[in-house]
Formats: C-alpha cells, sequence, structure tokens
C-alpha cells in the first residue's frame, strides 16, 4: 500500500492506483493521513468531507469510512489493520515509510548539509531529487485550505522551497554549476522575490568568471523587489553585490573563478519546531478567496518585511477578507499567536485603546492605560495584530498601532483601512476591484477555464445560491456586463450572485445597470461587521455592508462637507476627467487649488482611483458604484439641473476654443480635448437624446481632425452618422453642409470614397448663399475635405472642391486661408502638370506654411512631396520628405499612422531593404485594421508587397511579425539628428 498525499489524494494498491480526488473519501484519507497514527474525532472528519456547517449521522460517517477500508485493504477480513476505530475516533495505522507527506518530512530531515563534511561521500543530489520527485502538489488536498490544515501545508511547501535551494547548493558543490543555473532559472520564474535564490545566481555566475551577467542579475532583482513591492535588497545581496564591485572575492570561495567544485552555502536552518501551533483568533472563512492570488502574494512578502502594513481600499472590495487569508496563511511565522480586532465596533476614537486591550483579554495596566498593558503583554512575543476597518477612528488606531510596535518585541499588524494610518514606516497597498479581463487564450496566468475573476467569483457565488445554474454563452455574457456594471467590485459581485435564488441573470443586469449602489442583501438577515464573504448571513445588527449604499456612505459620512459637496457634483463627469474639468465642472466657486486639495481626499479615502500618464495630466474616476451613490445624493439635494447647465457651458467652451485649423495652436487644444473628452462624449450623447444645448452639436461636429489623430474615427463616424439621422436640425444651411462633409471627411479617412461622394455632393448643395460669419468656417472644412478626399483617386472632387473654395478665400482676405487654398489648387491639378512643376511649387509652399504657421499646409506640402517621389520611384527624395512630414503630423497626433508606415515601406521595398519593408508593411497593416479602414490606401503598394514577398521567400512571414506592433512613432524614434534633411 502508498498513500500519496501530496497533492489529489491516491491509493496504490499492488501497483494500481485510485485517484479519490475531491472525493469525501478523498478529503477523510486526507485528513487521516495528516494525523498519521493519531486519533482523529468524529466530528473533524465531518468537517473536513461535508463542511463545519453540515449535520450528518454517524452512520454516513461510517458509511464512507467502509469504502476507505475496502479500497486501503481489498483483501482483508472483518478486522482492518489501517483504518482503526479509536475512542472517539479513527486513525490511520500506516507506516510513515508509505504516506508521502510523513515519508518527504524523513528524507528532508536526515540530508546532511551541503557543506557537511559527510554529504561529500553521500550523492546529495540524488536524495534530494528522491524527496522532491515525492510533491505532485499541493499536501493534503482537497481539504488543504482548513484553518486547521494550513500551518502543515505552509510547512511542507516552506520545506519544500529549502530542500530546491539546497539542491542548488548541492549541484554546485558536486561541481556541477552549468546544470545549477539551468535548475535554478524556473526556481527563480516561479518565485521572483525569493532573495536567496538570487544570490545563488549571482554567485554561480560569478565562480564561473561572469561577474558582469552577476552584477546585471543582482540590478534586476533590485528593479523587481522596488518596482513590485517598494523595497530594497537584503543585507546577504547588498552584501555580495558590494564584494563583486570591488573586486574583494578571497572571503567567499564560491566567488573564485577557479574555485569549482565550491560550496556555495549551508542549506537554511531547519523550520524551528514547537510544541503547540500559535494561538488563531480569526474569523471563519466560510468561502474560497478568488481573484486574489497575486494581491495574496505580494501583502504576504510585505507582512514579512515590514511591521505596519495597511491595506486601503474602496469600500466592498476585499479588503477584510484577503487580511484574513494573508493572517490564515502566515499564521505558522507568528508563535504568540494572530489576532483579529474589528473597529467598526468602536463608534467613536476613546474606544478603540478598549477594544485593542479587551482583543488580548487584558485589563488595563497599573496606570489605568489599556494601551501600556498591551505594550507589556507583546514585549517579549511574536504576533500578528489584524486591525479592521480603521478610516473613520484613525488617529486611535494610529496610536494603537504604535502601542504595538513599540512594545519592544517583534509583532507586526496588518491594517484595513479607507486611507491610510499614515505612520512613519506604514507600507500602504492599495487593493483594486477584480479584473474584469480573461486570462490569456493559453490559460496562463488565469484564474478559471477562461473567465476573469470577477466572473469567476460572481459564479462562484452564484452556484452556492442556486447549485443548477449552468450559464449558456449569453448568460455568460450577462454576467460579465453585470461584472462591469459594477466595476468588478467583490462586495457588488456577492450581493448581485445571491440575487440568482430569486431572478434570472437578465433581470440582475437590469437592476445593477440602473443604480449598483442599491444591491444589497435580501431578507432579514444581515451580517455583523468584518464579515463579508467570511461566515453565512445571520440575524446580526444591520451594518455599513449590508447593502452598497451603506458601504459608500460609511465613507462619504467620514468627509467633511466641501469634500461631500465635491464628491456628489463629481457624478456628472462620466469615464475619467483631470484636475482641470472637475475644476470647470464640479468646483462650484472653489478655486483650482481648493478643487485639488478636494481631490486628494477623496482620493485617500478610497472614493476616487487615479489613473496616471506620461502624456497626460493625472485622471481620476469615479467606480459605477461609488458614482450612483454621489448620483443618488446629488439627485436628493436638488443640484442636478444647475450642474447640468454647468457642464453643458464649460463644455461649450472648450468647443469653442477651437483654433484655425492646421495652426500650431490646434495640438494645444488637442491636449485639451483628452483632459475633458469624457465629459465631451457625455454632452454629445445628449445632444441626440434631445437635451442640453444644440450649440454643443454644431461645435461637436468640429471634432473630425481631433478624432483622426487620437484613433477615434470609428466613433466619429457613428456621432457624426447619429447626428445627420436624429440630432437637432442645423439652423443654416452653411451648418447643415458642413455637417455632411465632416461626416464625408471620416469617410474618406476611413478609405470609404463610395459612402464619401454622396455627402461631398450633398454637403456642397446644402452651402447655399454664405453669410459672412460662416466664411471661414465653411472654407476651412472645404479645406480638410479636400486633404481627405487626395490619394482616393478623387482628383475631380478635388478640382471641384478648389473652385468653391478659391471665391471663398478672396472674400475672406485671410493669410492662413489663402495658403490652404493654393495648396489645394497644387495637390488638384498633381495630375495634369509636369511632375516638376509640382514639386518646386510643393516645396515654396511648405516654406510659405512653415512661415505663418499652418501645419496643415505643410503637412499637404510634404505630402505631395512624398507622392511625386512615390511616382517618380525616388525613395531617397521620397524619404527626405517623409522625415520632414511624420514629426509634423504627430505634433498634432498619431491618427492615421498606418499610411506613413506604408509609404515607408514602399521606399524600403524600392532600395531592395525588403526585411525592414516587410516590417513597415506589417506594421501599417495592423494599425489599419485597428481603425476600421481598408488597406493599403496606396495603388503602388500591392505589387511592392508581392515584389517584397518574393525576395523574401520564407522569411517574409517572420520579417512581418516583427512589425505587428509597430507604432509611428516607434520609427521616428529610430531617426537620428544626423539622418533628419531638415
Amino acid at each position: 500500500m502508498r498513500i500519496r498525499d501530496l497533492g489529489s489524494p491516491i491509493v496504490e494498491i499492488e501497483g494500481r492506483s485510485t485517484d479519490l480526488g475531491a472525493t469525501k473519501q478523498g478529503a477523510l484519507l486526507a485528513r487521516l493521513s495528516l494525523e498519521l497514527g493519531r486519533a482523529v474525532s468524529s466530528d473533524a472528519l465531518i468537517a473536513a468531507a461535508w463542511g463545519s456547517d453540515a449535520v450528518v449521522s454517524t452512520a454516513r460517517l461510517d458509511s464512507q469510512l467502509w469504502r476507505l477500508r475496502n479500497l486501503l485493504e481489498p483483501t482483508r477480513g472483518r478486522a482492518s489493520s489501517v483504518l482503526l476505530k479509536s475512542g472517539a475516533g479513527y486513525r490511520l495505522a500506516a507506516s510513515p515509510e508509505v504516506v508521502d507527506a510523513t515519508l518527504f518530512v524523513r528524507l528532508a530531515e536526515n540530508l546532511p548539509a551541503v557543506d557537511d563534511h559527510a554529504s561529500s561521500e553521500r550523492n546529495l543530489v540524488g536524495e534530494i531529487d528522491e524527496a522532491l520527485g515525492l510533491w505532485r502538489g499541493r499536501p493534503y488536498e482537497p481539504i488543504s485550505d482548513l484553518p486547521d490544515v494550513v500551518p502543515a501545508v505552509t510547512r511542507l511547501e516552506e520545506l519544500r522551497s529549502d530542500l530546491a535551494e539546497r539542491r542548488i547548493s548541492a549541484l554546485i558543490g558536486a561541481g556541477q554549476p552549468g546544470r545549477a543555473l539551468a535548475d535554478l532559472e524556473p526556481l527563480i520564474a516561479a518565485t521572483p522575490y525569493r532573495e536567496r535564490l538570487w544570490a545563488q545566481r549571482m554567485r554561480i555566475l560569478a565562480g564561473t568568471g561572469r561577474i558582469e551577467e552577476a552584477l546585471a542579475g543582482y540590478q534586476r532583482i533590485r528593479e523587481l523587489l522596488r518596482d513590485e513591492l517598494g523595497l530594497d535588497p537584503g543585507p546577504e545581496l547588498t552584501d555580495l553585490h558590494a564584494r563583486l564591485l570591488s573586486g574583494d572575492l578571497e572571503d567567499d570561495p564560491a566567488l573564485r573563478p577557479a574555485g569549482f567544485p565550491i560550496v556555495v552555502d549551508a542549506a537554511s536552518p531547519a523550520p524551528e519546531t514547537r510544541p503547540s501551533a500559535p494561538e488563531v483568533h480569526l474569523p471563519r472563512r466560510a468561502t474560497r478567496l478568488v481573484g486574489r492570488s497575486g494581491d495574496l502574494d505580494r501583502i504576504r512578502s510585505l507582512v514579512g518585511a515590514y511591521p505596519l502594513v495597511t491595506l486601503v481600499g474602496a469600500g466592498g472590495c476585499g479588503k477584510t477578507r484577503l487580511a484574513v487569508e494573508v493572517a490564515t496563511v502566515m499564521a505558522p511565522d507568528y508563535p504568540d499567536g494572530v489576532w483579529f480586532v474589528d473597529l467598526a465596533a468602536a463608534a467613536e476614537e476613546s474606544l478603540v485603546p478598549d477594544v485593542l486591550s479587551s482583543t488580548f483579554g487584558l485589563g488595563a495596566s497599573a496606570l489605568g492605560d489599556p494601551l501600556l498593558a498591551i505594550q507589556n503583554y507583546l514585549a517579549d512575543k511574536r504576533a500578528l495584530l489584524v486591525m479592521d476597518n480603521c478610516e473613520h477612528v484613525l488617529a486611535s488606531a494610529a496610536a494603537g498601532v504604535e502601542a504595538v510596535l513599540g512594545s519592544g518585541g517583534a509583532s507586526t499588524v496588518l491594517a484595513t483601512s479607507r486611507e491610510p494610518l499614515g505612520i512613519d514606516g506604514e507600507m500602504v497597498w492599495s487593493l483594486s476591484p477584480l479584473s474584469l479581463l480573461e486570462p490569456p487564450a493559453d490559460g496562463a496566468g488565469g484564474t478559471g477555464a477562461g473567465h476573469s475573476p470577477a466572473v469567476e467569483l460572481f459564479l462562484e457565488r452564484a452556484r452556492a445560491a442556486r447549485p443548477d445554474l449552468d450559464p449558456e454563452p449569453a448568460g455568460l455574457d450577462a454576467i460579465g456586463r453585470i461584472c462591469r456594471a459594477v466595476d468588478g467590485l467583490p462586495l457588488a459581485l456577492e450581493l448581485a450572485a445571491a440575487r440568482t435564488r430569486m431572478f434570472g441573470l437578465e433581470e440582475i443586469l437590469d437592476q445593477v445597470v440602473g443604480d449598483p449602489s442599491r444591491l444589497g442583501r435580501i431578507g432579514r438577515g444581515r451580517i455583523a461587521p468584518g464579515q463579508v464573504g467570511l461566515e453565512p448571513a445571520g440575524r446580526g445588527r444591520a451594518d455599513h455592508r449590508n447593502t452598497l449604499y451603506d458601504a459608500i456612505e460609511w465613507s462619504y459620512r467620514l468627509l467633511d462637507e466641501p469634500e461631500q459637496a465635491l464628491h456628489r457634483r463629481l457624478s456628472i463627469l462620466p469615464g475619467e476627467f483631470s484636475l482641470t474639468t472637475a475644476a470647470g465642472v464640479a468646483g462650484g466657486e472653489s478655486d483650482r487649488a481648493t478643487v485639488a486639495d478636494g481631490l486628494a481626499v477623496l482620493v485617500n479615502s478610497s472614493m476616487l482611483i487615479t489613473r496616471r500618464s506620461r502624456q497626460h495630466a493625472t485622471r481620476f474616476a469615479q467606480l459605477e458604484t461609488v458614482r450612483a451613490h454621489a448620483r443618488r445624493r446629488l439627485l436628493d439635494g436638488g443640484e442636478a439641473n444647475a450642474l447640468s447647465r454647468r457642464r453643458d457651458e464649460w463644455v461649450r467652451g472648450v468647443l469653442g476654443r477651437r483654433p484655425r485649423a492646421g495652426t500650431a495652436d490646434e495640438p494645444a487644444w488637442f491636449e485639451e480635448l483628452d483632459d475633458a473628452y469624457g465629459v465631451i462624449r457625455a454632452c454629445l450623447q445628449d445632444q441626440l437624446r434631445g437635451d442640453g444645448d444644440p450649440e454643443l452639436a454644431r461645435l461637436g461636429a468640429e471634432l473630425t481632425t481631433y478624432w483622426y489623430y487620437r484613433h477615434r474615427l470609428m466613433e466619429g463616424g457613428r456621432w457624426l452618422e447619429a447626428l445627420l439621422a436624429q440630432g437637432p436640425p442645423a439652423r443654416t444651411p452653411a451648418e447643415a453642409g458642413i455637417r455632411a462633409m465632416r461626416l464625408a471627411a471620416v469617410y474618406y479617412l476611413r478609405t470609404r470614397a463610395d459612402l464619401a461622394r454622396p455627402l461631398l455632393v450633398v454637403g456642397l448643395d446644402q452651402i447655399g448663399t454664405i453669410a459672412e460669419s460662416d466664411v471661414i468656417d465653411v472654407a476651412e472644412t472645404i479645406a480638410c475635405l479636400a486633404g481627405t478626399a487626395w490619394g482616393r483617386e478623387e482628383n475631380q472632387w478635388l478640382v471641384a472642391l478648389h473652385d468653391r473654395l478659391r471665391p471663398l478665400a478672396v472674400r475672406a482676405g485671410d493669410p492662413q486661408l489663402a495658403v490652404l487654398t493654393e495648396m489645394v489648387g497644387s495637390v488638384a491639378q498633381l495630375p495634369l502638370r509636369p511632375l516638376e512643376v509640382s514639386k518646386t511649387e510643393a516645396a515654396a509652399l511648405f516654406e510659405r506654411a512653415g512661415e505663418i504657421g499652418n501645419l496643415f499646409a505643410q503637412w499637404m506640402a510634404a505630402l505631395v512631396r512624398t507622392s511625386v517621389a512615390m511616382i517618380e520611384q525616388d525613395p531617397v527624395d521620397g524619404i527626405a520628405w517623409i522625415r520632414r512630414l511624420v514629426p509634423i503630423h504627430l505634433r498634432l497626433g498619431s491618427g492615421g499612422g498606418w499610411v506613413f508606415l506604408e509609404t515607408l515601406g514602399n521606399f524600403a521595398a524600392m532600395t531592395s531593404d525588403y526585411s525592414e519593408a516587410a516590417r513597415l508593411y506589417a506594421g501599417g497593416a495592423a494599425l489599419a485594421h485597428r481603425a476600421g479602414t481598408v488597406w493599403p490606401t496606396r495603388a503602388p503598394t500591392a505589387a511592392l508587397i508581392e515584389r517584397t514577398r518574393t525576395a523574401l521567400g520564407a522569411g517574409f512571414e517572420s520579417a512581418a511579425a516583427a512589425g505587428a506592433s509597430l507604432t509611428l512613432e516607434e520609427v521616428a524614434r529610430g531617426w537620428t539628428t544626423a539622418d533628419d534633411p531638415g
């Protein structure tokens, strides 16, 4: 007989294997093997197989044990010699050598240290491999997550990690550094923050003379620790790095290049054994933690390195559940116990010391100070204290933490709060809602079978409420939309999932889309503070987690009135917004600095989230659940209508600041639109519903170039189509013509001339008699339309547009418009006159446009020169001009970059640089596909692609793959100053 309990439980009898998996017999066998040779009570066996809350008769337990006996001893007679009745329980009477977990521990404990003299006379690598070969997965499945089993599982996992590290040292000691290095890499990949592994790697590299690689390895782990954990390397790595830099290699034989075979380091000391397990005072976990494996690992590392770690996040994001899981897993590291205190029970600051001291069962000290009593109690102890819900008593909670940490012992505090405690040395971990992204196609990094962590949590909790739930694809789509509607917030997902017992998925979706903050617990049952997701709802008192609204209201009431007002008003700003937008729309009479302070408070209180960017100002956003609360508060206060008018007025001002087309002021306006685009989009949608100021519809139609340069052509086209079909009517023929021509320009940019031409006819016809105030606006619209129509074999329309544009330019008498008109005329005449004339005229117009600061005219002039170069097959001149053209284009934005990558690819093919051509073609095609446009855009391209494919043969695909993610910015960065023709 062999019992394999390091993984899914397997019984081997005379060469036949039976995998018990997650069956009740498997759970019973795992529980019995954990206590090998010791009696396990019937209650403990029932809890393992049926759950701690189950009411199971002894007869049912005996039935399962009878089946397990038959499996363990298929040829036994009446009496069993392996599974025995023992008092009020049962015990597994098997030799330790036939149970993998106990054999694993025995093999590990019998190994000598790597630098022990006895190890040189034994095959130490082989002995370690024998022990590691027993490992198949997490020990004692399927009960490995039970609180009283976790410490044993953790000890075995640590022992396995220690053996893997000792094996590396043994390989080096056996003179096999190459094999050691190869085996070390997957260990580092699996546990990238384990500094000892990196130290071993550095020693191996240095010991084989690869000092530079060893130093580079130090930089890698240093950056990893700083970027991911905010930590610096420990003393072992720091000292090793310093000795490598100084060349002081004599004290460490592992650092001498000729020193192999060498001893790298001694094995880690065996974990200290204690006569009894530490006290663990934590809420019971009735559900599995879902979607938080990455957070769990990182927080464990932080708790092991810092005396105070604070988990901050919005109400309902799962801080308490995660903190309890961390404390449970780390319990074996704290011999003096793990303690949990819920400060939600402290209604005011003065009660916190008493709540803390009562957690440890202490009275006041001789001086009557509860905090002093805590310090005296912890003076010689190593304990872990979980302080939950600190946000409403921050000052007293901070004083309590300082008392714990100032005791002189080695205790640690793991706090949860909606804002940091503000203590020196505090390590803050911001907990976000669960990810809404599905794992990669191969399943790597995922938490379920193709489901995002948010969907997986919903499914698990829904199946607990309704075990027969097996959603079809349409149902899974509804679940995904539910998860998005509540931003992946765990509390919201649990509350919504509980409703599957009463409602269908589409009904739940309707409920959460309308106002997700209304989600609440069903029925009279309520939960006690701190118990969300930890145990079933009972009949305790109501608290701040019974509805999402309550959870957010808890934070709202902790704000001062100005921050409360800002929270309410920000609900008028959908999506992301900048400080400028918040100050302009929601700031009321407050100045920008006051609004900035208010945003900082809301972020610090987990009422706002931030998204930082190197290219743009910091963006802020309310989670949908938080925004729903703010919106309800705004409506209750009667502020909504006035604030909507203020929003429209502010957006009208932003759009009304549109500079002249193509001028040097346009990039700055585009950046202003970037900051305000979320609220601009909302205002445009209001126009289609007949709400708001119709003036916004006219101004919104002028965003065509912005949509082009910001990769939003598909969205812009949809809005312009809707504006023509259902928007507020145009006030003048000129306005109607502009709308049609703007949409025609979008279609031309998407290479849909067939859709553009009818609109062009309508637009030109509707312009009619133009008022003086509309001349420049109409003329610039025609010029921009000509720029988009060019290159689409639309020369007859270019001539028509130029004929309409020329009298308008004369009428306006405007130098900017004059240059644009000449440029459109030059483009229209390109097929009708000698190329040399067009080249000379384009160069002159390029200089003139530069003198008056018209980027669009310069852009068109440079494009004329590249087009002529394409016709003349002159790649040298073409590349010189495209290197003038692209920086102008990038000043405005990067949209439409596929055209330039395609053109560069054509010139590369003309110079026989086929690998570069294939790379550029692939990048251009990918950008065009993402923009929803047809590719290629130029007539000669198809033939040049075929020439490139023929020249490269089988290498074409690999060359193209190298450019699949290429961008225009990346190409431009590769041009050196010496290459610049300007």
